[in-house]
Order: structure tokens, then sequence, then C-alpha cells
């Protein structure tokens, strides 16, 4: 029976970390307007100039500049990964915000979400162990040894 509860509870696990994966990879399929677009890759994109900005967020003329190439990109029809491609290839990886998610990058992204399923396994197990503690029953030379100390005990006062 408990081997049951515990073999659920890990294929639970299981089936909410696909969802989660499922629901998180997924694209945004809804057509966003060109500014909302390249405000959204903007935000990926570091400021060159300013320190822990992106793009979005700084007001900084090279910061603009890019801005507006990725706006131009965006009306000419380009998709997301050429765009940052194009940035990638222009300032160099270290300009991009997100890390990849292909690779050995996409560690990033899985090693937080194993270790909160890892955790949550670990909760689940210990307060399924102090719920129901071990039945232990005492053995004959359990019994022999505490009888000896009794007897000992009682011989020494």
């Amino acid at each position: 029976m408990a081997k049951r509860k515990s073999l659920l509870f890990v294929v639970g696990l299981l089936v909410v970390l696909v969802v989660a994966i499922a629901f998180g990879s997924r694209s945004n399929d809804k057509a966003l307007a060109p500014t909302e677009r390249a405000t959204r890759l903007a935000e990926r994109v570091k400021c060159p100039t300013c320190l822990g900005q992106s793009v979005a967020e700084s007001r900084a003329g090279a910061s603009r500049a890019i801005y507006t190439e990725l706006l131009r990109r965006v009306r000419a029809g380009q998709s997301d990964k050429e765009i940052l491609g194009y940035v990638e290839s222009r300032y160099g990886k270290a300009q991009l915000l997100l890390p990849e998610r292909s690779g050995i990058a996409s560690a990033v992204w899985i090693l937080p979400v194993v270790v909160l399923f890892a955790a949550l396994f670990g909760l689940g197990m210990a307060f399924r162990r102090w719920r129901y503690p071990l039945a232990m029953a005492a053995t004959d030379e359990d019994r022999a040894l505490v009888a000896a100390t009794l007897n000992r005990d009682e011989a020494g006062q």
C-alpha cells in the first residue's frame, strides 16, 4: 500500500512537471502589435551603455537606436529568432539577457524545476514517514539486554 502511494506521488509530480514544461515552453501565438513585440524583444537585450538595464528600460541613445532597429526588423516580418540572432551577431552573446533554451544552457531553465520537484518529493517522503512511524518489534536479544540492565541496576542499589 505504501509503495503504491509513493508511486502515485511520483507519477503525480511527473505529470505536474510535464504540464509545467509544456505550458512554459509554448510560444505566444497571439498576434502582437509591432511595438509590443519590439518591446518584448527589447526586454531580452542588454543596454550596451547602462549597468543592469535592458534596452526596454533604458533611455540611453544606444538603447533607443537598438530599439528602433528591433522595431524596423519586426515590421519587416523577421521572426524573434532572426532578430535576436542579428543582435547576437552584431553585439555578441553577452548582449542577450536570457540564456539559450537549447544545449548545455538549457540546464539554466531545467535545473531549478528539477530541484523544486526533488525537494517536494523529499518533503512528501518525510511527511509520510512522520505520519506513519515504523513499527518495530522487540527481539529476544532486546528483552534480554533490558532485563540484564534492570537486574544490574537493582543489584547496584
